[in-house]
């Protein structure tokens, strides 16, 4: 791997590649995303694992290193197959799913309740969260209000993450979710890997609509194997 920007001389190894991601001392949202070059956030099975490859995986475990918390939508949950992140590695964040129905899919189902390791941030009323209390405990239920579009207040949400000590937040999708943090103002990086790959058709793009328009400045680009992973800072 080789960086472009800025330029560093020799390859880039696992160590300065989790230097290069290492996020900001304050508070943080990153999101990261992959996408091929005709733009395409999914493949033909409908899921980003189709696309990426080896060296998005590299900036994957260089990201989620430093991060407290992955925020991911219920969606992309059923369609990815998340599993609790620290009962595979006790010292990864931990798993923050967002269902404005209040549903936590079967594979994000931690071994017990009240672990910690998953919690469900929703603004689902008492009745529709019997489910997700009998799976996760009261403890990680994160009660959010709606928003105007009667969506969960992520602004509401992340400052709930915080008090749990979760300052670093790495938001993994999909589109929709993506699309609602920016256009609630709370996301401070994107994370964006290029594969080398047109894939054609109908694919969902990496913001789903509708979004605002976003300025972003370049921090970092990397090269390897014909993939670009590139990351941006939002300005504000």
């Amino acid at each position: 791997m080789r960086s472009l920007l800025p330029p560093i001389a020799g390859p880039v190894s696992d160590h300065v590649l989790r230097s290069l991601y290492r996020p900001s001392p304050r508070r943080s949202v990153r999101a990261m995303m992959v996408s091929t070059v005709d733009g395409a956030a999914t493949g033909s099975d409908g899921t980003s694992s189709s696309i990426n490859d080896t060296v998005d995986a590299r900036a994957f475990a260089a990201t989620r290193h430093h991060a407290d918390v992955v925020l991911v939508g219920a969606g992309t949950v059923d369609a990815e197959g998340y599993p609790p992140l620290r009962e595979e590695d006790p010292d990864g964040p931990v798993l923050a799913v967002v269902s404005g129905a209040g549903r936590l899919p079967a594979s994000a189902h931690p071994r017990s309740p009240g672990t910690g390791s998953v919690l469900l941030v929703t603004c689902a009323p008492e009745d529709a969260l019997r489910e997700a209390r009998r799976v996760l405990g009261e403890e990680d239920l994160i009660r959010c209000p709606a928003n105007a579009d009667g969506k969960v207040d992520l602004v509401v949400a992340l400052d709930r993450l915080r008090e749990r000590g979760l300052e670093h937040v790495v938001l993994e999708g999909g589109p929709h979710l993506l699309a609602a943090a920016l256009r609630a103002g709370v996301v401070d990086e994107l994370a964006l890997t290029w594969v080398p790959r047109l894939v054609g058709g109908d694919h969902p793009r990496i913001v789903a609509p509708p979004a605002p328009e976003v300025a972003l400045e370049p921090v970092h680009l990397l090269e390897q194997d014909g993939t670009l992973l590139g990351l941006w800072g939002v300005r504000r």
